[in-house]
């Protein structure tokens, strides 16, 4: 891994495999690049033509271990890659930043998401193009339920959609209307989808019905959200705040009825620190 002078080449979202081996970064340019994590070279791109001929050989012209220039090969024969100039024909791939990447949970595919208001998804391994999706808004941020295989993806207008990251058919459509979208993240079982706004108020959707059970007021504005592993918890972090606030799920102690219609949110005070 290495520095890059160039703004295009600038890293704006990351993402780990499951198997904990690789490192994938989308940058401002569009461009998504593939990292070894315990030895830091580079695996490839996507698409495959966005990794130049000469970040993949040495300067005795033979393969770099690891490149995929080497891996191509595969001890027979040296398939030559190319830089994006001299390519005839330019793989599919986003025009514009990169807000949001996933990896389903066998290393199958890999989805991305960008500005320029499109949704690929890619073929992990060989970092082929397979399909892509178009909006009409931007894409500002991205959270896949790897269990459900649910993925949420936040746009520019406000809005949430839960997408089948198997079939690409949109499943929900989550309408706050509060401002711009901070975080957003599922419960264990998928079944919930938290979501923080820029006015301060979060949202707690019911995925299986679509309906809003939950609205709450915070004097500041949720920055980043988390889910316990028993969805029992959740915890937030503040603009202005330097600590983590805890929140218990009030369904755990009192009946929540799906069919009631929230017109106003409760407000509420971060709870007092436990030191000093």
């Amino acid at each position: 891994m290495s520095f890059s002078r160039y703004p295009s080449n600038f890293a704006v979202s990351v993402v780990i495999s499951p198997c904990g081996n690789f490192c994938i970064a989308g940058t401002r340019g569009g461009n998504i690049y593939k990292y070894n994590l315990q030895s830091g070279l580079e695996r490839g791109s996507y698409p495959i033509s966005a990794t130049p001929a000469s970040h993949l050989k040495s300067s005795d012209q033979k393969p770099l271990p690891g490149s995929i220039a080497k891996i191509v090969a595969n001890g027979k024969k040296m398939n030559r890659i190319e830089d994006d100039a001299s390519r005839k024909k330019k793989e599919e791939g986003h025009s514009k930043s990169v807000q949001g990447l996933v990896i389903d949970a066998f290393n199958k595919y890999l989805a991305s998401g960008g500005l320029d208001k499109k949704i690929i998804f890619w073929e992990f391994s060989s970092r082929h193009f397979v399909s892509q999706v178009e909006f009409d808004f931007s894409i500002s941020k991205m959270e896949l339920a790897k269990e459900a295989n649910l993925l949420a993806v936040s746009f520019d207008d406000f809005s949430i959609k839960i997408m089948d990251f198997n079939t690409r058919k949109i499943v929900r459509n989550l309408t706050g209307k509060n401002g711009t979208i901070n975080d957003f993240c599922f419960n264990f079982d998928a079944r919930r989808l938290f979501s923080a706004y820029s006015d301060g108020s979060l949202r707690v959707w019911d995925l299986p019905t679509g309906k809003c059970v939950d609205w709450i007021k915070f004097n500041e504005p949720v920055t980043s959200l988390a889910s316990s592993l028993t969805g029992q918890f959740i915890c937030t972090t503040h603009q202005n705040s330097l600590g983590i606030s805890i929140w218990s799920d009030r369904s755990y102690y009192e009946f929540v009825y799906l069919d009631a219609d929230i017109t106003e949110p409760v407000h509420m005070n971060q709870p007092l620190s436990l030191f000093g």
